[in-house]
């Protein structure tokens, strides 16, 4: 395995793990969506470590939905359509959300890197 697929791969298992924390484990239907999303994700990064440019794709649309939901949770003065959440935000999801958003952007650009590098040498 290349080693810039191996960082890919690092930094997305991460943002799928650090983007499950949020959990309030009051109810299952407060948790269960994050651990399916989470999981999705980390699916994602292991069929596009392993070639599948689809997975790639999908998982580059899904940094960018992440990082739109994480500030829309940030900002407090946000517009009521960049809000995803109805339930109270606290200080622990703003911080999973961004750490879990900046994982997702830093292994999206290792893997753009690597797909433009593969390109230039075929």
């Amino acid at each position: 395995m290349r080693r810039e697929i191996l960082w890919f791969s690092v930094l997305g298992y991460a943002a799928a793990i650090v983007g499950i924390f949020p959990l309030e484990l009051t109810s299952a239907a407060a948790w269960v969506p994050n651990v399916v999303v989470g999981a999705v994700m980390a699916g994602l990064v292991w069929a596009a470590a392993r070639g599948h440019a689809w997975a790639g794709a999908l998982f580059s649309v899904a940094v960018v939905f992440s990082v739109i939901a994480a500030i829309g949770q940030v900002w407090d003065g946000a517009p009521p359509w960049l809000r995803f959440d109805t339930e109270a935000v606290t200080g622990w999801m703003k911080v999973t959300d961004v750490v879990a958003g900046v994982l997702g952007v830093a292994a999206l650009a290792v893997y753009l890197r690597d797909r433009r590098r593969r390109a230039t040498e075929a």
